[in-house]
């Protein structure tokens, strides 16, 4: 309450600081009258502009607290006040396990004064950026959109105002950042601006909408409150700026969340009220609320009639997020990416230093791969000797992603195991084929059917999705003979070779969508960026592979679609088929797309900030969890179970195989 007060009598002292180009918490602005902004810019601004997107990292959380007191002790000339912020922004938080944080750096975003302050700390850098780079702008709390002149380099003009940020503000632009021309598409605060001049909801946004309703929803069942005040805000932002279009899919997405939450209960009288208080509070457009809703309660009661009673979705819901975050917080991959460093261990820490100073040190216990990218590591015959009893891999990686070395043991494969790889009989061998190839086609058209659902207003990419997709569902169903096992197994490699020509090809206009060139994949000695990317991230995956294989004592160079050759990890190739689209390809697609920064070295190689983010990118999606089989499990232990299935089939233990399939 008097944070308020106080925001309310300083309002008008720190707003008449601020130019015009600030649309953030200010009277008369907002995100609205932005974005409106940006499309008049957009409208009477010639063809010669560029447009930068671009946003502070980490702003709230990182404004040194010391500069702006400062700067509102100067504003006011009041230091007991100052002090008396300073001690408000100070005070801490209590986090969701009830354990209380102090604050030394940064601003709470939930504080009422935190808006203000935002804006008086940054009065320096809206003015800094209209006179040095541009007077064509709209910032919106840390989000930015220049435009700029044709003279006016982009990238200079971004060091420019990291530099400023770096120096004047201890601050730093995110990394991640776009640039486009004035007339292509492009998106700002959740919005997508297209290039025929339309408007829409921004792909993110409409990926963070069933999050966002289901948050609320569940945030306060009683009164739903927190829900009325998420779909208040939407509505307020996005009617006003969208099609009904977006605004029927937003309605979509939340009657199949509260459908769920609705048969969870029992009793036709309490659905009945919830219904009534939903449709009423809970969507953009009330109008067809209650058929729809009511239609979908009906298919999700039916679906679920005969299965047992379930726990209330809010326990199943906190138990599965305990249970995910629990997984993600004591495992993890050590990548060790300095040349020069050397690795130890240290009272059950591993320990990276160098030239004598620590500049990483972990717990032994949560480290699951120590990934060496970098020449010139050397290594303590301790961690060597730790990292074998805990079962803990460790990789080196040479320039090209390919695994040259890794720590394993003397009784990594199980003879028994490999014995049952060996004499594996005609018919099962042909099964795993024809499972194993029809599953990467599948995966290949289910990772098109995922862009095409983002393109389908880009007519010639729409086109070309939507015929891959056809075709690869036709060759999918195909059938294919041989006499003999080899014969069998040439027949599904070549299959393989036509579905995986059909799919390049639009991979490559998705690529080419992104900004880069790429006409074709290549494999070994590729020397264009995105080959050498891919490439980069299929030995990446291989080596997760090989670490399932590991753990169930399999052979590695035993294959079964792959022939078995000496020192070829024929069934490590054979394993990697499932994962590589949705895993290695998807996560690649996503760097270019998001305008990571990527490139080569001067030997025409990757540098180690591309490398870098490939492994981090891989990373996300084996800590990411999914729906498999009885449950939500993180996807590194979707990986272990499947190889297990491969040694259980080779033994006999089971009759079928199911090879992964994402759900998206």
């Amino acid at each position: 309450y008097l944070q308020k007060s106080l925001a309310q009598v300083l309002y008008p002292v720190v707003d008449a600081l601020l130019i015009p180009q600030n649309y953030a918490y200010r009277k008369g602005k907002g995100a609205v009258a932005a974005i409106k902004q940006v499309e008049h810019l957009r409208r009477t601004l010639d063809d010669s502009y560029t447009i930068v997107r671009c946003d502070i990292d980490d702003f709230f959380d990182t404004i040194p607290l010391a500069a702006l007191m400062e700067q509102l002790q100067d504003l006011t000339g009041d230091p007991l006040l100052a002090r008396m912020v300073d001690l408000w922004m100070r005070s801490g938080t209590v986090d969701k396990k009830l354990q209380y944080r102090p604050n030394s750096l940064g601003i709470p975003q939930g504080s009422p004064l935190a808006p203000m302050l935002s804006n008086l700390y940054l009065t320096e850098t809206d003015r800094y950026i209209a006179r040095n780079i541009t007077t064509e702008f709209v910032r919106y709390a840390d989000d930015l959109l220049l435009f700029l002149p044709e003279k006016v380099h982009p990238l200079t003009c971004l060091q420019s105002l990291n530099d400023h940020l770096s120096v004047r503000k201890k601050l730093r632009l995110n990394k991640d950042f776009v640039v486009s021309d004035i007339r292509a598409s492009f998106s700002f605060l959740g919005i997508t601006f297209r290039s025929d001049g339309g408007r829409e909801m921004s792909r993110e946004k409409t990926d963070a909408v069933e999050r966002k309703i289901a948050t609320a929803l569940y945030r306060d069942t009683e009164s739903f409150s927190a829900l009325a005040e998420t779909i208040r805000g939407m509505s307020n932002y996005y009617q006003k700026l969208v099609s009904k279009v977006d605004l029927e899919i937003v309605d979509r997405i939340a009657t199949e969340v509260y459908a769920s939450y609705i048969v969870s209960h029992e009793g036709t009288q309490e659905r009945k009220r919830i219904v009534e208080q939903l449709v009423r509070i809970g969507f953009l457009n009330q109008q067809a609320a209650a058929t729809r809703l009511q239609t979908a309660v009906r298919k999700k009661a039916t679906s679920i009639a005969d299965l047992p009673k379930p726990k209330k979705v809010e326990d199943m819901l906190q138990e599965q997020r305990r249970g995910q975050l629990q997984k993600k917080e004591e495992v993890f991959d050590l990548v060790v990416d300095e040349p020069g460093a050397f690795v130890g261990i240290s009272r059950n820490h591993v320990v990276v230093k160098k030239f004598g100073r620590i500049i990483s040190k972990q717990p032994a216990a949560q480290i699951e791969q120590i990934s060496i990218v970098s020449e010139g590591v050397s290594f303590s015959s301790n961690v060597t000797k730790y990292c074998r009893k805990k079962s803990i891999r460790v990789v080196f990686y040479n320039a090209v992603g390919e695994a040259y070395a890794t720590l394993n043991g003397m009784d990594t494969i199980l003879p028994s195991v490999m014995e049952s790889q060996m004499e594996l009989d005609e018919r099962r061998s042909r099964l795993f084929i024809d499972l194993l190839v029809r599953n990467k086609i599948r995966n290949q058209g289910k990772l098109l059917r995922y862009y095409y659902k983002y393109y389908r207003k880009e007519e010639a990419l729409e086109r070309a999705l939507a015929q891959a997709i056809d075709e690869l569902k036709q060759l999918e169903a195909e059938e294919w003979g041989g006499k003999t096992l080899r014969d069998y197994r040439q027949n599904a490699m070549l299959h393989e070779a036509q579905c995986s020509r059909i799919y390049w090809q639009v991979y490559a206009l998705l690529v080419n969508r992104a900004g880069y060139p790429f006409d074709s994949r290549e494999h070994q000695g590729a020397t264009d960026l995105v080959n050498q990317m891919l490439n980069y991230g299929y030995a990446i995956l291989q080596s997760y592979v090989m670490k399932t294989i590991d753990i169930w004592q399999l052979n590695p160079n035993i294959g079964i679609l792959h022939s078995t050759q000496d020192n070829r990890p024929a069934l490590c190739f054979d394993l990697m088929e499932q994962y590589r689209s949705f895993v290695v390809d998807r996560s690649i697609l996503a760097l270019l797309s998001k305008g990571e920064e990527v490139g080569q070295n001067d030997k025409g190689l990757l540098d180690m900030q591309t490398r870098t983010r490939i492994i981090s990118k891989i990373n996300e999606r084996w800590f990411a969890s999914e729906y498999y089989r009885s449950g939500e499990k993180v996807f590194s232990e979707i990986m272990k179970l499947q190889t297990r299935d491969v040694r259980d089939f080779c033994l006999g233990k089971i009759a079928h195989l199911k090879f992964y399939t994402p759900k998206w």
